[in-house]
């Protein structure tokens, strides 16, 4: 009985064996080496919206924040016209969860948690903005939770050719703005300023943007003055606010073959008066 039990148990063994064998085959020379490669970096999975420049170039907008409130998802707020003080938002995250990158550099500061949209190139100087929806935090960090505003500029030509417009409008509406490149050089300003629908909107805003392709370095710089009427911005009880926030960016980009090497810098003040009319009487100014 007990040499059945035994012969009966070894022919189950060698069944089983066979069976695996014909299910998991194996080769000769050993176990097959299975090798499984990915990157954050890869693939990307998430919908890109693309505003391209020659649609820039159609939109009724003068400036790159208010461009973006033709991108569906994209949540403009401003408490200013012509883009005097604008936030966004992706789909319901905050202000600080949406990463602005301008060529790939972050320009903007989530310290404050608004004033995302600052420290931008003129409009003329924008190749494309493009729009990463949704969290793309596990490839850009932590500041990208809801999405990714990428800004790209327009690569500087060897031909030189310029571009010039002024704009007349209303309440005394003006804005100025010019580009020119040549020899991997370009250069880009703009200037806003009117008299506002009513007391307190005043604005005045100054940009300007160089960038220079020299052989394997990519420079470029951007600076942005811009002084606003807050007209109750953060307090009903003293309407006449005022605001200036000043500021610019740098960016170097060295690469030759494999190697490369990105580095700048970024500066940016907000002057804030809770009431001009309190500072007039205590004697200060604007």
């Amino acid at each position: 009985m007990t040499s059945s039990r035994a012969a009966f148990t070894l022919l189950a063994l060698l069944a089983g064996a066979s069976l695996a064998a014909q299910t998991n085959p194996v080769p000769s020379g050993g176990a097959t080496e299975v090798t499984v490669t990915g990157s954050r970096l890869g693939a990307q999975l998430r919908p890109v919206s693309v505003i391209s420049g020659a649609e820039l170039r159609t939109l009724p907008v003068t400036d790159t924040a208010t461009a973006l409130s033709y991108v569906a998802g994209v949540d403009l707020r401003e408490r200013s016209p012509f883009g005097g003080q604008a936030d966004v938002d992706l789909f319901g995250a905050t202000f600080e969860d949406v990463l602005i990158l301008v060529d790939g550099f972050p320009v903007n500061d989530p310290q404050t948690g608004h004033h995302d949209l600052e420290l931008l190139p003129p409009l003329e100087a924008i190749d494309r903005i493009e729009v990463l929806e949704g969290p793309a935090a596990a490839t850009y960090g932590p500041g990208a939770f809801g999405g990714v505003i990428q800004i790209i500029t327009r690569r500087p030509s060897r031909a030189p050719s310029g571009e010039a417009s002024v704009l007349r409008g209303d309440h005394g509406l003006t804005r100025g703005a010019a580009l020119g490149q040549a020899s991997g050089l370009l250069a880009a300003g703009s200037l806003l300023s009117t008299a506002g629908f009513r007391p307190d909107t005043e604005e005045r805003n100054g940009q300007g943007f160089v960038r220079a392709l020299l052989g394997s370095v990519d420079l470029e710089a951007g600076y942005q003055d811009k002084r606003f009427g807050a007209w109750q911005a953060y307090s009903d009880a003293f309407p006449d606010e005022w605001e200036a926030v000043r500021g610019g960016f740098g960016r170097l980009l060295w690469a030759s073959g494999p190697w490369q090497f990105a580095g700048g810098f970024r500066h940016k003040s907000d002057h804030f008066i809770l009431s001009k009319l309190a500072l007039a009487f205590a004697g200060g100014r604007a």
